[in-house]
């Protein structure tokens, strides 16, 4: 028996320690709901559920983005929707216009009425904004370039692939000056190409030229490509309709297209580069782009509209027919970007939420199980005590042996 040394005591002393810090920890975990709360309590585990909670944060906002991009597409679609309205209207004078009942004071209170009206157009386009953002001025449009500034690139939709196509185009008008679409007047969309980076448009595609001045080329694999044809710049003039001797009713025939007309090679680059980038993801490079098609006059076709007499408002009803064309392409590619963002968000939302559950189980207390551990160390450190108590008491039966 040794009264320099109290082993007993030092062995007890050491358990309460151990308990108490043990207590200690279970308290902070009970008192913060996490059984995280330093580097210490699980090096290994807090690595990886700080960056769930990085990831978290990063989906709350991305899903913040995909909400204020429906946003902007339903402010978009909201002012396109007016603006087709206006466009309806238009065709409706251009048809009033076009019988021949209309007279000559009749057709100048059409004209006055089309000439607000696409006023209204142009301010509407130019003034419709989202955080001081012009929507519809061609800021967010994707961008494409051709080789011949005589030919504009007006739209292209998002089944469109990126890259460069290569065609062919025998631009030919009537009479009038108009381009015309005959069978055969768009020449082939195979031209041979050494370039591997070029693409072909293939010879399913079909053309239409209905306004005179907008050629629109679909294919099948659901290619949508718009472009503007200065048909003042290279239009060889076909011969006029003559009446058809052959017919007895007097009906006219048109004559065949001038077979020696030059072909025009066209390359158009669609370099998708313009649209608005949303960025809908946790992660670099999950990104939407939409793209929102300029509206003005000149775009849709029907800048300086003219009613004012029978022949050429029913050149309007083409120019205005190709209006609603584009307008009709505008809002049905914004409500597929607004589907979209609609899945996007319930995907985020699915993400979130199986995120947070695995983060749940990495960091915060189960109330049940520490609860259980804390009566467990609370009675640890009460024996402890006791224990500790009785072993200080050791050396003074030593001093029985001393008397």
């Amino acid at each position: 028996m040794k009264i320099n040394s109290n082993m007993t005591a030092v062995i007890a002393g050491n358990y309460l320690m151990r308990s108490e810090l043990s207590l200690q920890s279970s308290t902070e975990r009970l008192s913060s709901g996490y059984k995280l709360n330093a580097a210490k309590d699980d090096p290994a585990g807090y690595a990886v559920s700080s960056y769930m909670r990085a990831q978290l944060k990063a989906l709350e906002k991305a899903n913040d983005n995909a909400n204020n991009g429906i946003s902007v597409i339903e402010t978009t679609e909201g002012a396109v929707a007016e603006i087709q309205g206006m466009i309806q209207r238009l065709n409706e004078l251009a048809i009033h216009a076009a019988t021949g009942t209309m007279s000559e004071n009749d057709r100048k209170a059409v004209q006055s009425e089309v000439d607000s009206l696409t006023e209204e157009i142009d301010r509407t386009a130019k003034e419709t904004d989202f955080n001081t953002m012009a929507l519809l001025d061609g800021s967010f449009e994707n961008k494409g370039y051709t080789n011949n500034i005589d030919i504009k690139c007006q739209y292209y939709n998002d089944d469109t692939k990126l890259g460069k196509y290569t065609f062919s185009i025998k631009p030919t008008a009537d009479e009038d000056g108009n381009l015309v679409n005959e069978d055969g007047f768009y020449a082939s969309y195979t031209i041979d190409s050494t370039d591997p980076g070029l693409r072909k448009l293939t010879n399913n595609a079909t053309v239409t030229c209905e306004d005179g001045e907008h050629m629109i080329i679909k294919s099948n694999d659901g290619t949508e490509l718009h472009l503007k044809i200065s048909k003042e710049a290279f239009v060889d003039k076909a011969n006029p309709t003559i009446p058809d001797p052959n017919d007895p009713t007097g009906a006219t025939m048109i004559p065949n297209l001038l077979p020696d007309t030059t072909l025009i090679p066209v390359e158009v680059d669609l370099t998708g580069m313009g649209a608005m980038r949303l960025q809908i993801g946790a992660n670099e490079g999950q990104i939407l782009e939409v793209s929102i098609p300029e509206i003005s006059l000149e775009k849709a076709g029907i800048d300086n509209l003219d009613c004012t007499t029978q022949e050429s408002a029913r050149e309007s009803i083409k120019r205005i027919d190709y209006a609603l064309t584009y307008t009709n392409s505008i809002r049905a590619k914004l409500g597929a970007y607004q589907n979209r963002l609609d899945h996007i968000i319930a995907s985020l939302d699915i993400t979130e939420e199986n995120l947070t559950g695995s983060f749940s189980r990495i960091v915060d207390t189960d109330m049940a199980e520490e609860m259980t551990e804390y009566t467990r160390l609370q009675v640890m450190q009460q024996a402890g005590t006791t224990m500790l108590a009785q072993a200080n008491e050791y050396p003074q039966k030593a001093l029985q042996l001393l008397q």
